[in-house]
């Protein structure tokens, strides 16, 4: 019966034993796992602080390079259709890519919006031009013109 004591204890002692290596390699598992999610979760914090800016495109294909600032007097006052106001970066992009002008920034100058009737007219700042936009609600056609050296 002493040797079945000893059996039991030994047994006891293995089984704790093993237990207690589980639980360490467990131990150790989680917090590697925790370790590589949490510096996984700083990478995409840092990607997402960052800007993504996925080009739009053209409806023929071609990447859209130009952006309007400055359009909340446009957006706000409902100055053009939104169907239009989707077309107004495409039509001005190919308007200064055919008059050979590669600027990218187009600033809308404060005031110059103007209605008269149903012409809808506002200028904007290209480099050192000034750039004319009209739209014709009656045609649905977008006008531009250019006044080269400043405002």
């Amino acid at each position: 019966m002493n040797g079945d004591k000893r059996g039991k204890k030994l047994m006891t002692v293995c089984i704790c034993i093993f237990l207690s290596v589980v639980f360490l390699v467990t131990s150790f598992v989680q917090k590697k796992v925790m370790k590589e999610e949490k510096t996984s979760q700083k990478g995409q914090v840092q990607m997402s602080k960052e800007p993504v800016v996925e080009p739009e495109l053209y409806q023929e294909g071609e990447l859209i390079t130009i952006y309007f600032t400055n359009t909340e007097q446009i957006d706000e006052k409902g100055a053009l259709p939104y169907k239009e106001l989707e077309q107004l970066t495409e039509k001005t992009q190919a308007f200064l890519i055919s008059h050979g002008i590669e600027e990218t920034e187009i600033q809308v100058i404060d005031g110059s919006l103007r209605k008269d009737g149903k012409k809808t007219f506002f200028s904007c700042k290209v480099g050192k031009s000034v750039l004319h936009i009209g739209f014709h609600e009656d045609t649905e056609e977008f006008e531009f013109s250019f006044r080269r050296g400043g405002a």
